[in-house]
Order: structure tokens, then C-alpha cells, then sequence
């Protein structure tokens, strides 16, 4: 019964801000209590009241007891001192912050993650220490001893990025003082565990690694913490009045892509596909660096180049797609949109090559998307005003070969 409820929260585990890594947590599900590195009590009925709270219906009948079960293993692992089990406490009290958040008992939710939020500091993994300032710390002074191995390592940085995520959250929520102060040096990220611990230093997760670790939120608790390092930064920028706005839009779509880029590794152009899962960032960039990029005035050529950029790369996305799901059908259609758009103006018409090709990327990603009406047949709708703009856009290249603007057949889709 246990194993069964803690997969049946797995899959949503990002709503509760559960990012741990799971090659580890898996296998550690089956150990015996009296295994040393056996799920405590506290994580294990955390994870069971996520689970009702997803599934709903009657299963909800079953919150009270296991929210009430896990307030009392978190006491019981806090009075026994055990450094084996503070991570394992932290991670409950995550989750059951979240779940309190989720059903708007947000006083609890706070009593609970301010205090995980000052342990973490105690813990050293959310070190503030910079050669800058006078007093620094050591890692003799924390609480936890230095990772053993990069599992570990990983661990204790996401884990200090779910709490930072949990309590600025709630404090953006509900304006309750924030635990961690609005500045950059306080928000976790790879580089802190060097700083805390000199002598260790984690390597990045290899793509060898992250592919069979598809399944689990890699970057997505770090692309939080660099989108509250930029919402810090930004806000200084506003108060010192010296950026437009379209200045920091301009910005902060570069700072995005600049951090893909960094972090992400391709996955396009290879011979063996890529899993959905571990493509949807990439998906999820490009589509909204293209709609971005739409929004500037059309006389703007590099606007519009970057646009287009972001579309190729999401036509190219579509041959890699092993997954049919909603994020991927969504950014295929906008990018149908941007390209049946781009085939009524005028300088396209007036270039039969690049008329060509944008015919054929909407090709392309017309077949994507009649692939996924398989899947999602409610969508005929979405996609049948898809394909009237389509038409139009094709009636216009059609009625301008035929007044002899411009030579040459170009247009590789028929009207639909």
C-alpha cells in the first residue's frame, strides 16, 4: 500500500516542490525500518498524504490521518537528534508546507516551513559565506558533515532550492515575512556546496546520467531559482529607474536563453530520439522565446529573425518527440500561427525560396499535430482554426503567383 500511494504522488511530485533525486530515493522505498538508509516514517506518510490529496474522493477522508501521522514523526525525528534523518525531515516538511499551501491552511503551512527554512541555514546548505565579507563560515560549524558522494551533493542543493521555492512562495502568497532575504547571495544554487565545502566540488550531471534520469525534474527547481534571481535583480533595476521596460523584457528573455543554453545539454540532431520529458524544456523556451519575439513591430528585422530562429528550432523538435503532450502540442500550434502569419506579408511572398521553406516547416508541424489527435481528440477545434488560418495565408501566396509577382512554384502545401 505504501509503495503503491508514494507512486501514485511521484508523477506529481513537483506540485508539492518534491525534487529529490529519485535513482537514489527509489531503491530506498523497499529497505526495512531497521536499514540505516530507510525512508523515515515522517518522509514515507509526507508522501502518502500527497498522494490522497491528488487522487481525491474518498482518499481524501484520509488527510487528516496522515497529516496528522506526519506532524508527529516530524516531532520525533527532531527530538532524536539523528543527522541521517534531517535531510529526510526537511523533505517532509516541504511536502507537508505544500500540502497545507494547496488546501489554504496557510498559517500551518508557514509555522512549519520558516523554521525547516532556518535548519537549512543551520544545516550549511544555503551558505551565505562570500570572501567579501567579514565573517564567513566554516563547515566545523554546521550541522551536517560534507557530502560523501555526488548523489548526495545534488541532493542537499535541491533540497535547499525546494525550501528557499516553499517559503518565498508563501511569502509572495500571503505577504508573511520571508525567511531568506531578497538578495542574490541567499538564493541556492550549484556553486554554494563549494563554498560551504572547499574540498568537495560535485561535478554537473552528465548527459549519460540525466538521460536515465529522465523521469525525475532536473532543472526545474534551478530554473525557479535563477527566475527569483532575476525578479531580485529586475527589481533593483526598477527602483533605480535607469532600464525601460522593454529594456528588462529584451533582457530577461536573453538571460533565459543564455541559461538553457549553459545548463541544458542538445539533444537535437541525433540518431536515437530523445524522451519527451527531458525535450520539454527546450519545447517550452523556444515557444515562448518565438511568441516573445512576435510581439515587437514588424519593421524590427532582428525581432524577426530571432523569432523565426525559435520556430526552426521547434520544427526540429517535432522529429525528435518520442511523447505527445499538451506543452508540445501548445508551442506547435503557436508556431503554426507565427509562420502562416509571416506567409501574408509581403516580403516572403516576394521570395519564393523562403516562402518554400516556411511551407514546409508548417508541414512538418501539421503532421505533429494530426499525430496528436490520436492522443487528444478535444483538440479538433484548436486545430481546425488553425488550418482557416493556414488557408488564408495560402490563398494569398496563391493569388500572388497568379498576378505574376512573383516566379516560380514555391508552395508545397496544398489548401486544406
Amino acid at each position: 500500500m505504501s509503495l503503491c500511494l508514494t507512486g501514485i504522488f511521484l508523477p506529481y511530485r513537483s506540485h508539492f516542490n518534491f525534487f529529490i533525486p529519485l535513482l537514489d530515493f527509489l531503491p530506498r522505498l523497499s529497505l526495512p525500518p531497521s536499514h540505516p538508509r530507510s525512508i523515515h516514517p515522517c518522509l514515507r506518510d509526507a508522501c502518502h498524504l500527497a498522494a490522497c490529496s491528488v487522487l481525491g474522493g474518498r482518499w481524501s477522508h484520509l488527510e487528516p490521518y496522515f497529516a496528522e501521522r506526519t506532524r508527529h514523526f516530524l516531532n520525533a525525528a527532531l527530538m532524536l537528534v539523528n543527522l541521517e534523518h534531517m535531510t529526510q525531515f526537511l523533505w517532509a516538511s516541504v511536502i507537508l508546507a505544500s500540502y497545507f499551501t494547496r488546501v489554504r491552511r496557510v498559517q500551518e503551512s508557514y509555522a512549519i516551513i520558516s523554521p525547516a527554512s532556518h535548519l537549512v541555514a543551520a544545516c550549511g546548505l544555503l551558505s551565505t559565506h562570500d570572501p567579501g565579507l567579514e565573517h564567513g563560515y566554516r563547515a566545523d560549524q554546521f550541522l551536517l558533515p560534507a557530502p560523501k558522494t555526488e548523489v548526495e551533493a545534488l541532493e542537499r542543493i535541491w533540497l535547499a532550492q525546494s525550501v528557499f521555492i516553499t517559503d518565498r512562495s508563501l511569502h509572495m502568497l500571503i505577504g508573511y515575512p520571508g525567511t531568506f532575504p531578497c538578495d542574490k547571495r541567499c538564493i541556492p544554487s550549484l556553486d554554494k556546496t563549494e563554498i560551504t565545502y572547499p574540498s568537495f566540488k560535485p561535478k554537473m550531471t552528465t548527459e549519460k546520467e540525466l538521460m536515465k534520469m529522465w523521469q525525475s525534474d532536473v532543472y526545474r527547481a534551478a530554473s525557479v531559482m535563477h527566475l527569483f534571481s532575476l525578479v531580485t535583480t529586475f527589481a533593483e533595476f526598477t527602483h533605480s529607474g535607469k532600464t525601460t521596460r522593454d529594456q528588462m523584457d529584451i533582457t530577461l528573455i536573453q538571460s533565459f536563453i543564455q541559461f538553457h543554453d549553459a545548463t541544458i545539454p542538445s539533444f537535437l540532431g541525433r540518431a536515437n530520439s530523445s524522451p519527451s520529458t527531458v525535450l520539454l524544456p527546450h519545447t517550452t523556451l523556444y515557444g515562448g522565446a518565438a511568441i516573445f519575439y512576435s510581439l515587437f513591430p514588424r519593421n524590427d528585422a532582428r525581432a524577426r529573425g530571432e523569432m523565426i530562429r525559435f520556430v526552426e528550432k521547434l520544427v526540429e523538435i517535432c522529429k525528435q518527440v518520442l511523447e505527445h503532450t499538451q506543452p508540445h502540442f501548445v508551442h506547435m500550434m503557436n508556431a503554426i500561427r507565427i509562420l502562416a502569419h509571416e506567409l501574408r506579408n509581403s516580403d516572403v511572398q516576394a521570395n519564393p525560396t523562403l516562402a518554400a521553406e516556411y511551407c514546409h516547416f508548417i508541414e512538418i508541424l501539421l503532421e505533429f499535430i494530426d499525430d496528436m489527435m490520436g492522443f487528444y481528440p478535444a483538440w479538433g477545434d484548436s486545430t481546425e482554426l488553425v488550418k482557416g488560418v493556414i488557408n488564408l495565408a495560402l490563398e494569398s501566396l496563391h493569388n500572388k503567383s497568379e498576378d505574376h509577382t512573383i516566379a516560380g512554384s514555391y508552395c508545397v502545401l496544398p489548401i486544406l
